[in-house]
């Protein structure tokens, strides 16, 4: 039963559709481009969508910039487990730049099917990964660190263990993932040893070996009594009744609990046929939302800090100097809209525009996840064809085309 697969997409999604980033500094000017590009080769976005589903279940990542084969700076995902920190001070363990040496585990060859797993060791002088039978330069071929600290980028989702980088993990989803698996083996135990038919033979003598009877569809059993003065043998099938009905509600019981007090509605988990309203589905869509939108500070803030990593990185190995120190970014999500009146919610929409509170072009943007010069661009377009393929107004003016007769009275129009 993958409940956890379920949970994560229930409460994930925001970089499995598009994602619209808009870097700010002063002195940036157009060199946003250079780090837009370099977003799409390194597929940053594939790897937050892998960090968001991470999040909740495993509540603490570490994100390690390498550099491939190609010369392309990606971010590793570890896990804490591949992790080995070492830092004077406790109170540092939530600084990855104070670190003062970082060891992770990191595939280092494959042979015979089977992946062998070194490890890469990075301190604010050098950085080298195992490969194969030997150690090669993460950043550099001598092995040196151009970032001059540890370039880890902390991501946890809630509170971390004192003295320590990481936080525990969602032991309540974890443990009821378990309780739902070993409840589900014993239900299907219950109903092998109980649902099936079995076959009686009452007053049988010694001659009635059960190995000696044969059943089967097309078998007669023959049951002979050799006493003529007890009861004669009989065969009978006796079935039990298994409660299948209440094994399967002790499982969804303990879904429904759980959800319960995240207040998060079960139907998805359990796709249930009861009917609901378009307003309960509607509350309980805004329940998930709220839920979902937890996490969105903590991913937030791993967005800051790749960008600035990022243009730091793109300041080492191009002629371009990036102001990383003042570098923001504002990531803006396409959210799915949860519509319980078409409507009324076209409606209120074009009242927000003749408002000035939104704009046609910032509600295109968000829909389709692009920018809002893009989406201007796009309006404009759809509104030049529509006014292309509008017909032209040939209703006649009543004042000038109907003819008046010649003893009509003129008539005053006030004004």
């Amino acid at each position: 039963i993958p409940f956890v697969d379920r949970y994560i997409a229930e409460l994930t999604g925001r970089y499995a559709r598009p994602v619209v980033r808009r870097f700010r500094s002063p002195d940036l000017g157009q060199q946003w481009q250079l780090l837009q590009d370099a977003y799409t080769e390194a597929n940053v976005d594939g790897v937050m969508d892998a960090v968001e589903r991470a999040l909740v279940i495993q509540r603490s990542l570490l994100l390690v910039p390498m550099v491939d084969a190609a010369g392309i700076l990606r971010l590793h995902i570890c896990q804490p487990w591949q992790v080995q920190v070492e830092y004077d001070d406790p109170a540092d363990a939530d600084h990855p730049g104070r670190w003062r040496k970082l060891t992770i585990q990191v595939p280092q060859s494959y042979s015979a099917e089977q992946v062998i797993y070194g490890q890469a060791v990075i301190t604010p002088d050098s950085a080298w990964r195992s490969v194969n039978a030997g150690m090669i330069g993460m950043y550099a071929a001598d092995g040196s660190n151009p970032f001059r600290r540890i370039p880890a980028i902390r991501v946890v989702y809630g509170d971390a263990y004192p003295g320590r980088w990481h936080g525990p993990v969602n032991q309540a989803v974890l443990n009821l993932q378990i309780a739902i698996c070993v409840q589900v083996a014993d239900n299907e135990l219950i109903v092998r040893n109980c649902a099936f038919p079995q076959k009686i033979i009452e007053n049988a003598t010694y001659s009635q070996v059960v190995e000696q009877v044969v059943v089967g569809p097309d078998k007669v059993v023959c049951l002979i009594g050799t006493d003529s003065t007890g009861p004669q043998p009989t065969m009978r099938i006796v079935q039990g009744a298994v409660p299948v009905t209440e094994l399967s509600n002790s499982v969804d019981n303990q879904i429904r609990l759980y959800c319960a007090m995240l207040g998060l509605d079960p139907s998805p988990f359990l796709k249930s046929n009861t009917a609901t309203t378009a307003s309960a589905r509607l509350f309980a869509a805004q329940d998930r939302q709220a839920l979902q939108d937890r996490i969105k500070p903590t991913l937030q803030r791993a967005e800051l800090q790749i960008a600035r990593l990022w243009a730091e990185w793109l300041t080492y190995t191009s002629a371009s100097r990036l102001p990383y120190e003042r570098l923001q970014v504002d990531v803006t999500y396409t959210e799915t809209a949860i519509v319980a009146d078409p409507l009324h919610d076209a409606q209120a929409l074009q009242l927000r525009i003749q408002l000035g509170l939104t704009s046609a072009a910032e509600v295109v943007a968000q829909e389709r996840g692009i920018s809002v010069t893009e989406a201007g661009r796009i309006v404009a377009r759809h509104r030049k064809e529509l006014e292309a393929h509008e017909p032209p107004d040939h209703s006649p003016d009543l004042q000038t085309q109907l003819p008046m007769p010649d003893d009509a009275e003129p008539v005053e129009v006030l004004a």
